[in-house]
């Protein structure tokens, strides 16, 4: 299998023949290679960016993870409190009401976030 490099310099040398009158005179494979040179410096830094924005990917992912974890225990935390909350209502006089809006409130906001995230 021909490498990279070799694949761009003969395009160049094949493109330098596409003339309506072929050029005369003598190739300057000296320039040439500078042209692959600096195809291949731009093709790194797209492929340096690429492996980048792949990373970044990664760890966004995994922030994702953790956020959408760190909301499930929230949410397992704040259904177990407005259950008890419930509870005590119908065995006792109502609770604090401010207390239990509240709560719901925050029940309300967290199924929201992970219905945002599924």
């Amino acid at each position: 299998m021909t490498d990279f490099k070799t694949v761009i310099g003969e395009a160049i040398g094949e493109a330098s023949m596409c003339w309506s009158e072929t050029p005369s005179g003598v190739f300057d494979s000296s320039r040439a290679s500078l042209l692959v040179d600096r195809i291949l410096e731009a093709h790194h830094a797209a492929f340096a960016a690429f492996v980048e924005i792949f990373a970044d990917h990664d760890a966004l992912a995994e922030k994702l993870k953790t956020a959408t974890e760190a909301l499930l225990c929230a949410e397992e935390f704040i259904d177990s409190v407005v259950e008890d909350l419930e509870s005590y209502a119908e065995n006792r006089s109502c609770p604090n009401e401010d207390e239990f809006s509240s709560a719901k409130m925050v029940q309300k906001q967290i199924k929201l976030a992970l219905t945002r995230l599924k």
